[in-house]
């Protein structure tokens, strides 16, 4: 409107019920939709940003949840490095440079449950970021074990077969 302000029904108007997006959700998604579609990316860098997501910036809570982490930069691989450039411009991803190596994270959380191509990344990696969780959670517990109690915290038997196809 005129006055800068922003009423109630045209910011409902801006979500999308169908797909049961709210306004911010919405926008996030069409954000990413725009950016990766001006981008013209090849198949190589959706490779490459695919791989930056899972898993480096994206993990499973302990009520498997997506959620977003923070990754060195260097980490990220990079055939998706243009495109995670892309991402920070259009201020869907963000990079810090606290504590010397820059750092890459997700600027909001809603980009894990409304944009469709992450998200359907994410689903078809669900098992492994679960996996990968768990993996985290034996090795916090194998490296607070004591020397003597160390053998019998190691994996084995599925927990070590699963590791190691992974």
């Amino acid at each position: 409107s005129s006055s800068g302000r922003l009423s109630l029904d045209v910011y409902r108007a801006l979500g999308d019920p169908r797909g049961g997006l709210s306004p911010l959700e919405n926008s996030i998604r069409s954000r990413a939709d725009e950016t990766l579609r001006d981008a013209r990316p090849s198949e190589d860098e959706l490779q490459g940003l695919r791989a930056a997501f899972i898993p480096a910036l994206v993990s499973v809570n302990d009520r498997d949840q997506y959620v977003g982490r923070p990754a060195r930069l260097g980490e990220l691989p990079v055939a998706g490095r243009r495109l995670i450039d892309r991402l920070v411009d259009a201020r869907l991803l963000v990079i810090s440079g606290e504590g010397g190596e820059p750092r890459t994270e997700i600027a909001h959380e809603a980009l894990l449950r409304s944009w469709p191509l992450l998200r359907g990344w994410l689903d078809e990696e669900k098992e492994f970021l679960i996996g990968k969780r768990s993996l985290g959670d034996d090795l916090a517990q194998w490296r607070a074990a004591s020397a003597s109690d160390r053998p019998a915290a190691a994996l084995m038997g599925l927990k070590l077969t699963r590791a190691r196809s992974w």
